[in-house]
């Protein structure tokens, strides 16, 4: 957010990391100062942060697009920013898709820039965090059920629903894009 600080916009592709820390694809995003109103530059920018102490500091958020290495549906992404901590989120798509476009933007305001604020934006970073369920990959034929042997009715019907519960939680949600460092790279130049 650094480059936020002296009031330039921004844009950038971050590399989107698993929880597992693998590279899943791509985030393009970014943020644009504005003015009062959101649709005009700012004046001037300062020469340095501390400057904008006691100011206004207006600037839009854009989540334009992801392109994911698999398919995933009911993907969104969402952020936070402090100062008061709010969590902002984008619309979710249904997919599947490898390439949700989310065309977001939020319009963010500070009516007087604080040491606080100031500090953030000249040293920290933001995380854009990307969710989804992943779409497992079908395979070519009919799949048959694995064969569950078992003498007793009871014992084989609670054998498959065991199996059938544990094929569902493995395909529960997972995080696409985790990590502050992926994100830190990117906003902090």
């Amino acid at each position: 957010m650094k480059m936020l600080a002296y009031l330039f916009a921004n844009e950038a592709k971050m590399k989107l990391l698993s929880s597992a820390a693998r590279v899943t694809g791509e985030l393009k995003a970014g943020f644009t100062p504005t003015d009062a109103t959101g649709k005009n530059e700012p004046e001037e920018a300062p020469d340095d942060p501390s400057e904008l102490e006691g100011k206004p500091i207006y600037f839009k958020l854009q989540i334009k697009e992801v392109t994911l290495n698999n398919k995933y549906k009911d993907v969104f992404c969402e952020y936070k920013l402090p100062f008061p901590t709010e969590v902002f989120t984008t619309e979710h798509i249904a997919g599947p898709t490898t390439n949700p476009k989310f065309n977001y933007e939020h319009f963010h305001s500070y009516d007087a820039a604080d040491r606080e604020l100031l500090d953030f934006l000249s040293e920290s970073a933001i995380s854009i965090k990307a969710y989804g369920y992943s779409v497992k990959p079908e395979k070519a034929g009919k799949k048959y059920p694995e064969k569950i042997e078992s003498k007793d009715p009871k014992n084989k019907k609670e054998a498959i629903l065991e199996k059938v519960n544990k094929e569902e939680s493995e395909q529960s949600k997972e995080v696409v894009v985790a990590d502050e460092k992926s994100c830190t790279l990117c906003f902090n130049y």
